[in-house]
């Protein structure tokens, strides 16, 4: 399938195109929206230009947000592994990183991940998206006017990332259910 083919579309959810089928992939911009009125100081401004700035020294975290992990959930989320010294630029891009992976997560179940695929929506210009969803997905990405085609190191941090994703995903459904 070639990137073409296949679009994922970020906007308050995330979804996978192929065609006329579109599947729902979990939570999106409502997530950061949310997480934006919690954590981050806000002046009223318009919230998608306030994303943008907020993104920015999110860019320039590591791969895995130095041990900040961050799990959606249907109506907000939770963080794991904070500290005093966790910056809000590491926690905004823990937030990118369990958005995606919880999409990724949802694409390998469906065993429906493309070879590659297109960013759209309203974050698609983002390069922070179309590069955790490269890394991700192992796949080439375009989206934001460029090709973003993942290195095997970033790949091989994110798988191990994905799978502690999947664990605390699994354990906190398992928590669920016994309480």
């Amino acid at each position: 399938m070639s990137a073409s083919e296949s679009v994922v579309e970020v906007g308050d959810v995330i979804t996978l195109r192929r065609g006329g089928e579109r599947i729902l992939l979990g939570p999106g911009l409502a997530t950061l929206r949310w997480y934006q009125r919690t954590f981050c100081a806000t002046d009223g401004t318009d919230e998608d230009a306030r994303i943008e700035e907020i993104l920015r020294p999110a860019l320039e975290v590591p791969d895995g947000s130095n041990g900040v992990l961050f799990l959606p959930g249907d109506d907000g989320g939770s963080f794991f592994g904070m500290t005093y010294q966790t910056t809000s630029a590491e926690c905004t891009r823990a937030v990118h990183e369990g958005l995606v992976h919880a999409a990724v997560t949802v694409l390998q179940d469906l065993s429906v991940l493309p070879s590659g695929f297109t960013l759209a929506g309203p974050r698609a210009g983002n390069a922070l998206w179309c590069e955790l969803f490269a890394r991700a997905t192992g796949v080439p990405v375009t989206g934001d006017g460029a090709a973003h085609v993942p290195d095997p190191g970033s790949v091989a941090v994110h798988t191990a990332l994905h799978a502690l994703h999947r664990q605390c995903m699994a354990a906190i459904r398992e928590l669920e259910v016994t309480a």
